[in-house]
């Protein structure tokens, strides 16, 4: 945590941009995320007042889709929000050590902005998705720059978010299908690249896998 909490003193001391940027830092696994809090908060409020973009997805024998938070997450999401109202200042908070993968897993998601978050049906669980038909996007910017006066040019691509979501579910849920994903990706990011020269990408492919890693 000291190493974050360096790096935001120098980021703050050399820009105000990075005034309301912290660190979330969960100890047993050494997970941490660096977030922004206005957005990290009104996100959290919108999930708990039932108005959130993210899709909940039970890795149960049979999937199942929700817009509501598991009740785990529930109550981590609260205790976060909480915590950030009362240190207002922080530059690193702890996320509680009890946490376990169903929390953790759709945490991670909510905080990095996946607009899908799977979460595990039991505690003990280790096996997701195996050979399930993927939907996977991944969502990018692109520069082009001129490597001299003639028209020769080379790109720069950096991967901003790169998820998955089953694809029997886009069937009952036209939300998931890859067409309204895509263009909700470009609707939420094209803006942003604008401000520092580049474009956004969005790449939709299927893949079927053995297991999935979360």
């Amino acid at each position: 945590m000291d190493t974050f909490r360096t790096l935001l003193i120098a980021l703050r001391r050399q820009s105000v941009v990075f005034k309301d940027v912290m660190c979330w830092h969960h100890s047993p696994t050494t997970q941490s995320f660096l977030v922004h809090v206005p957005l990290l908060r009104a996100k959290i409020a919108a999930l708990l007042n039932g108005a959130g973009e993210c899709a909940f997805i039970k890795l149960d024998k049979c999937l199942s889709v929700s817009r509501d938070p598991p009740n785990a997450l529930r109550e981590a999401l609260y205790a976060m929000g909480f915590a950030m109202s009362e240190s207002p200042d922080a530059l690193v908070l702890s996320l509680s050590e009890l946490f376990a993968q169903e929390t953790l897993i759709p945490l991670a998601a909510v905080v990095i902005d996946y607009p899908v978050a799977y979460y595990p049906a039991f505690p003990a669980q280790t096996s997701f998705l195996e050979r399930e038909a993927l939907d996977i996007h991944t969502v990018s910017v692109e520069w082009i720059e001129k490597a001299s006066d003639v028209t020769l040019a080379f790109g720069r691509e950096h991967v901003l978010l790169k998820f998955s979501c089953p694809q029997v579910l886009a069937s009952n849920h036209a939300e998931l299908s890859p067409s309204t994903v895509i263009r909700k990706l470009y609707a939420k990011f094209a803006t942003t690249p604008e401000r520092i020269g580049g474009s956004i990408l969005v790449i939709h492919r299927t893949e079927t896998l053995e297991r999935v890693a979360l």
